[in-house]
């Protein structure tokens, strides 16, 4: 693959040729979707929630993450919908 035709691609400015080539190798011609930073870190931190939780540990959780005790129990709460619809 000639990379100085992809040198200048904003992807490659950002992440580097070889990680762009590997891109472009594996989703040639797909559309990907790159989510929002503050969508990954919502997403990184509900996953790391939800490792966390031990069935009894709601007030813990909410001080560690910085949530208040509501918003846990709807996490929760939803994460074990998701669950039971698959």
């Amino acid at each position: 693959m000639d990379s100085k035709h992809y040198l200048k691609h904003p992807i490659a400015e950002a992440v580097g040729i070889d990680i762009l080539e590997k891109l472009i190798e594996a989703f040639s011609g797909e559309t990907l979707y790159i989510p929002s930073l503050r969508n990954y870190e919502r997403s990184k931190k509900r996953k790391s929630l939800l490792k966390d939780f031990d069935g009894r540990n709601q007030r813990l959780l909410a001080i560690k993450y910085g949530c208040s005790l509501r918003r846990i129990q709807q996490i929760i709460k939803e994460n074990h919908e998701k669950k039971r619809r698959k």
